[in-house]
């Protein structure tokens, strides 16, 4: 039995899902020859299979765990170039998104302070409710989901015009949400899970207007926030945040499939990670259904419990 079979008994995926996934493998990633449209998953799951993960591209990448033999920048420049669905983010559609979050906002959308898994981010805090651990040192940052893979938010059938626009984009990655950081809030340096997914920030409230004061650092690159101009960066290389004004920063935050990948090693790799969430939802509903926060482990259980409790007071968020 290979690592990969057991990690598939591990994770209990569907019948039909399963058989997917042995079939795509037996076909496209065992033998000697590899067809160029799986090149990248290849050498991915060869790794897997020897239990040494690939080597990151760039030192700045060393904290995150799952890589994959793509480009790595810290920020994609000719964004439309690469991405030319961009133009569709008109100053029309940012006012409407803006207006469904100012709403979701005065409106009770479920926001919660955004936690990462026990012993994710170097120097990040406890969390006085005592699970996961504060991804921030100053401030407060909260989101409100919109869309995770296998789970349902009430902020989304809030938010139409939002949801409309992000089913419209090409090769999304399952996982969208409205991020605010209240003011005087800094989020420390952390790097995301993988490198398969680039992110775009959506600014939508940038308060001071176009200066330095909200701005994102990946890598070694610091770039200011513009309110309505859509930013991508990959978010596998170290990055942090700031708002050093006394009004809240929001933003829309989603993910795409990193450019480099096929369309047939998208669908792999979505259907391994459909299985992977599946088993960190099972796992972190019956952590939550316990009340054990010392064993919420995941993201999906901390999602879960925190749903369970108050919102950050608005005086905090909304100033």
């Amino acid at each position: 039995m290979n690592r990969f079979t057991m990690f598939l008994d591990y994770v209990r995926p569907s019948k039909a899902v399963r058989e997917r996934i042995e079939l795509l493998v037996a076909e496209n990633l065992q033998g000697q020859h590899t067809h160029e449209s799986w090149s990248r998953v290849r050498q991915w799951f060869d790794s897997q299979l020897s239990g040494r993960s690939l080597s990151p591209p760039s030192p700045l990448q060393g904290g995150c765990h799952d890589l994959l033999p793509v480009r790595a920048r810290p920020v994609w420049e000719n964004q439309v170039e690469i991405f030319p669905w961009l133009p569709r983010i008109t100053p029309e559609l940012v006012s409407t998104i803006r207006s469904e979050f100012l709403a979701l906002r005065e409106g009770g959308g479920q926001f919660q302070t955004y936690r990462n898994p026990k012993g994710s981010a170097r120097g990040a805090l406890p969390d006085p409710e005592g699970f996961g651990e504060l991804a921030h040192d100053k401030g407060t940052w909260s989101v409100a989901y919109l869309t995770l893979p296998s789970m349902s938010f009430d902020n989304s059938p809030k938010c139409p015009a939002t949801m409309s626009f992000l089913r419209s984009v090409p090769r999304l990655f399952d996982h969208a949400l409205f991020s605010v950081l209240a003011p005087h809030s800094h989020i420390i340096p952390h790097c995301g899970p993988t490198n398969k997914k680039l992110r775009i920030h959506l600014p939508l409230v940038v308060p001071g207007g176009d200066t330095a004061s909200c701005r994102l650092k990946v890598a070694d690159t610091e770039v200011p926030l513009k309110q309505g101009v859509p930013l991508v960066f990959d978010d596998s290389f170290v990055h942090e945040a700031w708002n050093d004004t006394p009004h809240a920063r929001a933003v829309l935050l989603f993910d795409v499939w990193h450019p480099d990948l096929s369309e047939p090693e998208i669908e792999f790799l979505e259907l391994v990670q459909s299985a992977f969430e599946h088993h960190l939802q099972r796992q972190g509903m019956q952590d939550v259904a316990q009340k054990m926060p010392s064993r919420i482990l995941n993201p999906y259980g901390i999602i879960l419990a925190a749903k369970e409790r108050p919102a950050p007071p608005a005086e905090v968020l909304w100033v």
